[in-house]
């Protein structure tokens, strides 16, 4: 359940911070300031849901279909240093991560066809 903050004129805000803020700029800048800032406070809320709502999707993704892009570090003076990695995109969520690519379950070669490598 979500607290709602509800300021003098009704209006109301999910967070106590951007209600003060409302509530501090209609009495001090007046009415058609506190309403632009309010159609914008408003939009920022809507914004930050629906980030939520992405993230959520992301996680819960099975990522079956990718882009894979194999990365290097070679040429180290010390090649214990050296690494190899992909840069992942799931093609469904449009989510991006790295993975080494020695543990990674996506691999470069086969026959997959819900993996497409990208060679730059």
């Amino acid at each position: 359940m979500t607290k709602i903050y509800v300021v003098a004129d009704g209006s109301e805000f999910s967070s106590k911070e951007a209600a003060m803020e409302y509530q501090t700029a209609a009495d001090k800048l007046g009415e058609e300031f506190a309403a632009k800032r309010k159609e914008f406070l408003k939009l920022q809320e809507n914004l930050g849901r629906a980030l939520d709502a992405q993230l959520c999707f992301q996680e819960e993704c099975s990522h079956e279909y990718v882009t894979i892009e194999p990365k290097s570090d070679t040429g180290n003076y010390d090649r214990s240093q050296d690494c190899y990695w992909f840069t992942i995109e799931c093609k469904c969520c449009n989510k991006r991560w790295d993975e080494d690519q020695g543990t990674s379950k996506y691999s470069m070669h086969g026959n997959d066809k819900r993996v497409e490598v990208i060679r730059r």
